[in-house]
């Protein structure tokens, strides 16, 4: 309090914190297929944060946790990390999580046939079952370098053919 001759007045001083916080993500990743299954559970660094005046909160995309672990699907996934600091400012880093499927398909050949030839000519009808497929993401296609279809039933020639099961695609 002042007293006798004199005055008085206030002044508010204001400081704001306009500076972003900062984010480090770690590297982009690519893993491979878990065996058997068509995706991968990954461990994914946490990103390193820091602020002048402190981290309010941390948050990704996937999850919104702090921690993007956990399963990936197969192909490519953007994990983006939002921090926020005490103020409400932001910053953002992302990273691309990569599945890829390495694992080869099965396949299991139908057994040899044996067919006499179709009177009167030197062929025969031979009706083939079809082979048994998988793989742990999918079979898309496949098909057999005799008559380049998925059924190799058809008219064969008198003798022996080998025929391969080829373009198995996942």
């Amino acid at each position: 309090m002042c007293m006798g001759n004199s005055a008085q007045c206030t002044q508010t001083v204001t400081v704001t914190d306009n500076e972003a916080p900062l984010i480090n993500c770690p590297a982009s990743m690519v893993v491979n297929t878990d065996a058997g299954v068509c995706q991968a559970a990954v461990i994914v660094p946490v990103p390193a944060t820091a602020d002048n005046c402190g981290v309010a909160s941390l948050v990704n995309n996937k999850n919104g946790l702090e921690d993007a672990s956990g399963t990936y699907a197969l192909g490519a996934t953007t994990v983006i990390w939002t921090v926020t600091d005490i103020h409400g400012n932001i910053s953002n880093c992302s990273i691309t999580v990569t599945v890829r499927d390495t694992e080869l398909p099965a396949i299991t050949c139908p057994s040899d046939k044996t067919v006499n030839s179709t009177y009167g000519l030197c062929t025969g009808n031979v009706v083939i079952n079809l082979p048994a497929v998988s793989d742990n993401c999918a079979v898309a296609s496949y098909s057999n370098d005799y008559n380049g279809a998925t059924n190799a039933s058809d008219t064969y020639p008198v003798g022996v053919t080998n025929c391969h099961l080829c373009d198995l695609a996942m």
